[in-house]
Parts: C-alpha cells; structure tokens; sequence
C-alpha cells in the first residue's frame, strides 16, 4: 500500500469513527444504540475506502471495494432505522418490516460480493492510471441503479420525518434537530454530485468524507449539546399515547398543538376537524361557560356533555416565572361510564331506601293488621271455650268475625304475591286468557261485600276480549281494583267493567260511583308508601294491592293509570297486549 492525503485523512476519520460508535453504544437508548451501528457503518466504509485509495493492485482494490459494500449497502436501513426511534415511533418496526427492508441491500452486498460472475452492479471496473495515484474506474450496471434509488429514498423519507418533527418541536428539541439535519444533508448533497458526475477529485468518491463529516458534526452534538440525552419521544410517549385528549393553546388562544385522542373526540362528538392556529372559541359554541373558565386563566375542572357523552376537562394555565401567561392545556377525560355508573349506584340507593321503607311497612302490617285479627278470633274462641260467652253470643260476633278474615286472607294473599316478585328468579309466564270470564270470577269472589252495600254491577267486558298475559297477576289486578271499588262505594252505587281494543292492546276500566280520590292523593296510590285511607264502611287497607297491581301490569308490557273526581267516583284503567 502507498498512503496519500486522501487515504490519511479518510483513514484516520474512520479511526475516530470506531472509538466513537463504542462510547455512543455505551449509552443508554435504543435511538442511541441506532446510531452507533451507523457510525460503525461509516467507520467500516471509510477505513476501507482509505484501503482501497492506497492499495496498487487490483484484486486489493477490488477487495476492499466489496468491504466497503458493509457499510454503503445497509447504511440508508439503518439510518432510517434511528430517525423512527429518535422521533419515538418504535412501534412501526416491526419484524415482518424491517425484513423487507433489508432485502435489497442484502441484494446490494450479494451482487457485489459476486460481480464477477454477472457484472449487474458494475458492467466495468478498470484502473486509472492518469492521476497521482491508480484510482478505480467504475462503470455502474442495474443493481446500482436500484441500489442508488433505494439509498436515496430512505435518506429522503428519514428527513421528510425529521423535518416533521422538527416545525412542532420545542425549543429544546429544535436544537438537536438543527443538528442532525445539518449533518445528514451534507452526504445526501456530496454524493447527489457525485452521482450526477460533478467529480472536481476525479473518481475519488467524497462521500465517506462527507459521512465522516456528519459524524464529526454530531460528535460535536453530543459533547456540546448532550444530543441523546434528552430524545424527542416525550412528546409521543407522553401525549399521543395518552387515553385522554390533550389540546395545547398559545398567549393568543390559538390552537398550537393536540394529540391523536383529541382530534377523534372533535370527530365524534362536535363533528369538527379541529386545525393548528385556529382560535378555540370557534369550536366550543354553546359553551359559554367552558370560554369563560378558559379565559379566566384559572385552573379548574369543568365538566361537558356532548351528545350523552360525559368529558372532565382539566383547565391548566401556564405561567413564566408565576406571573406571565404562557397559554393553556386542556385534557379531556371521558367520565360517561362513571356518570352512568353514579346515577345507577342513585338510583340502587334509592330503591333501597323505598324497599327498606317497604320492608318495615310490610312488618308493620304483619305486626298490626295481620295480627289484630287473629289475635282477636283467638280471644273470642277462648272466651267461648271458657263458657265466658254463650252460642248465641257468639253467632252476634260471626258477621265481624267473617269481615276480619276476609280482610286478613286478601292481605296474606296480597303480601304473598308481593314477596314473590322480589324473589330473584320471579318470571311472568304469559298464556292467552279471557277478561271477560276472569271478570266474572272475581266479581263473584265478592259476592258478599257487594251485596252488603247493594251495589249495581255492570260487565260489559266482550265475551271475546282476550289478552296475552300472566292469568294469576291479572286475577290480582282485576281483584284489587275490584276490591277497591267496593270498598270506596256507598250503599247503591254503581260499578261498571268494560274494555275496548286500542291498537294492539285491550284497555280494561273499573269504573265506580263512589266517594272518589283528590288529585292530591292520587299521586300517592301506585308509590312506594303504601298510601291508603279508610273505606266507607270504615274498612281497613295497606295501599299494598295497588302497588302489586302497577308491577304485574309493568310486568305483562301494559300500563295503569287512574282517573278521579271527589264525589263522582273513579275510574282505574290498565292496558295489556293482545298478543
């Protein structure tokens, strides 16, 4: 070998190169460890590049031509490779991707490892002998070409991105990307000349100086301005990937910068494409209170709701040195589950309260209604067992003895039936069955109340009105409203049964003549507090059969309402489907 300027001085920058790629591979960082294999690569193509400027003869020329192929032919990958990861998009390298990067510079190395077989990277390769030295004359076939494109497209692509990162940087990370801007266009340019036979050293390729010169240049960032101490991928990390939307306003309330979950919410919910530089008022109209806390420069946490769905909006102004505006962040964080969540956990709460209300009252009727009548048939029966009363007394006794248990089994039938629909598991098992019959059946059942009050029954129900329901809910239904017509009634009155189609529902009335309810009490009579007042003949009720009669018409599809004038009667209706 005869060493030359060129040679020396290619030579000692892949020397420093070397040493370089070790104290970079040294650091912590993927970015970091990336550029390392980069220098390494450069470091390979200088040094023997510097080989082949020395070398005299051929086949020691040609053999370190293909050595430099290590570094040419995977460098453009691996540069790439490092600008994803310093702008913190690691999850775009994938196995399967980063494979079919590799594919045409490992052709690249192959053909020139082989050349000499089928001449496709180099159709010629001669010495020059007409300068100072023998230089390596090279004529360049299709894989070059290829290879060439390729090259340069990944140089492209990586500055593309870098420039992308670089126009919404901060301060801070503009500097680094000053520098690795600066130092990558320097080889792209040299050898873009060379490429294009702007040769002023002749076929002396001043592209491994130019690497060799972005190296320096970035040696110099890394003492100077700790280039891989802080990488650019906070911003990515910390704010694309966040579960919440994050929009960044400037001193001027513009819009300055968002993240990906932002831009979806502004898609979804406001049908608005939010855009960089845009003034903020203009996309939350309607929420003049929302401007207003933003404008006041306060932090706070606000909440919007945006077509039933819920946002905690956390307002943060930013201050220098605690007194200059600096803008503000606003973070939106979706709450409709916990809302949703909070209004079930109210409204539990609320059942709860009126069934633990339900629970004591239906002990209070066990413990007084239920109780009072058996305790005093008992009473009775021992005195006559004790001969304290005679039969005949005790046949004055029967007619209140018979009211009392009447009284009492149509209470245990109904606190029955209304244990049962709070058993987990209660299912309404709906059959086809006839009102007008069922009508019947529990008119007769009351016989003896209405004959004591004299009362006119009217069944106009039509023989054919079926309905699609369970057949032992609706006897209740029909028996409680019934009961309670009865009971409100006084001597003479009138209560009329009939029924009419609506649709795809038969609507049933229970009309009376009766004393009637006040508009007041109505609201009380389907609640869960058991609301009653005393009938005509002073009977006793719970308030417990209108509420069983409001759940099991619910529970068939239909619905229950009642209307009422004082001193002209009332009329309950209930709907069920026809099938």
């Amino acid at each position: 070998m005869t060493f030359n300027p060129y040679s020396i001085t290619l030579l000692l920058f892949g020397i420093a190169a070397v040493f370089m790629s070790i104290i970079v591979f040294r650091r912590s960082g993927e970015a970091v460890r990336q550029f390392a294999y980069i220098t390494l690569g450069i470091a390979i193509w200088s040094i023997a590049y510097s080989f082949e400027l020395s070398s005299i003869e051929y086949s020691r020329m040609i053999f370190w031509l293909r050595i430099e192929y290590i570094g040419i032919a995977f460098l453009p990958v691996m540069w790439l490779q490092f600008i994803i990861k310093f702008i913190g998009k690691n999850h775009w390298l994938t196995i399967p991707r980063i494979a079919i990067l590799y594919i045409i510079p490992s052709i690249t190395f192959l053909s020139v490892w082989t050349n000499h077989y089928h001449h496709l990277f180099y159709t010629n390769i001669s010495i020059d002998d007409f300068t100072h030295f023998p230089l390596l004359a090279l004529e360049v076939g299709p894989i070059y070409v290829v290879h060439a494109i390729y090259f340069y497209t990944l140089l492209i692509t990586g500055l593309i991105l870098l420039v992308q990162k670089f126009i919404r940087a901060d301060k801070v990370y503009k500097r680094q990307n000053y520098v690795i801007i600066i130092a990558a266009l320097i080889p792209w340019l040299v050898n873009v000349t060379y490429l294009f036979n702007y040769r002023p050293f002749g076929h002396i390729d001043l592209t491994p100086y130019a690497f060799s010169v972005t190296c320096l240049i970035t040696s110099i960032g890394l003492v100077q301005l700790k280039l891989f101490d802080i990488i650019p991928v906070a911003r990515d990390k910390i704010i694309e990937d966040l579960r919440n939307g994050v929009l960044v306003l400037d001193t001027l309330d513009r819009v300055v910068d968002m993240n990906t979950k932002l831009k979806k919410i502004f898609a979804t919910e406001f049908y608005k494409k939010i855009s960089i530089g845009r003034n903020y008022e203009e996309y939350f109209e309607g929420n003049a209170e929302l401007i207003n806390h933003i404008n006041n420069r306060t932090p706070i946490v606000y909440e919007l709701e945006v077509h039933n769905h819920f946002y905690e909006i956390s307002i943060n102004p930013l201050f220098e040195k605690g007194t200059i505006y600096g803008g503000v962040i606003l973070i939106f964080r979706e709450i409709t589950s916990r809302k949703k969540s909070d209004v079930v956990l109210k409204n539990q709460s609320d059942e709860l309260v009126a069934l633990n209300q339900l629970k004591d009252k239906m002990f209070s009727i066990i413990a007084h209604d239920l109780r009072g009548p058996i305790m005093n048939l008992k009473e009775i029966m021992s005195l006559f067992d004790q001969h304290i009363i005679t039969d005949e007394e005790l046949k004055t006794h029967l007619p209140l003895i018979n009211a009392d248990i009447k009284s009492t089994a149509s209470l245990l039938e109904n606190l029955l039936f209304w244990s049962r629909t709070q058993l987990k598991g209660e299912r309404v098992n709906p059959e086809y069955i006839n009102l007008h019959i069922l009508s019947i059946i529990q008119t007769n059942l009351l016989e003896s109340q209405i004959k004591e009050k004299s009362l006119n029954i009217i069944n106009t129900i039509p023989e054919s009105t079926t309905v699609y329901a369970d057949k032992n809910m609706i006897e209740l239904v029909i028996r409680n409203i019934l009961s309670n017509a009865v009971k409100y009634c006084n001597k003479s009155n009138t209560i009329t049964l009939s029924s009419r189609l609506a649709g795809n529902y038969y609507i049933t009335e229970i009309t009376d003549t009766g004393i009637g309810i006040s508009d007041e009490n109505i609201d009380k009579l389907f609640g869960m507090n058991n609301f009653s007042t005393a009938g005509t003949y002073a009977e006793k009720g719970t308030g417990l059969g209108l509420l069983l009669c409001k759940e099991f018409v619910e529970k068939n599809n239909g619905e229950i309402w009642v209307k009422s004038e004082i001193g002209k009667g009332s009329t309950f209706s209930f709907s069920l489907p026809i099938r």
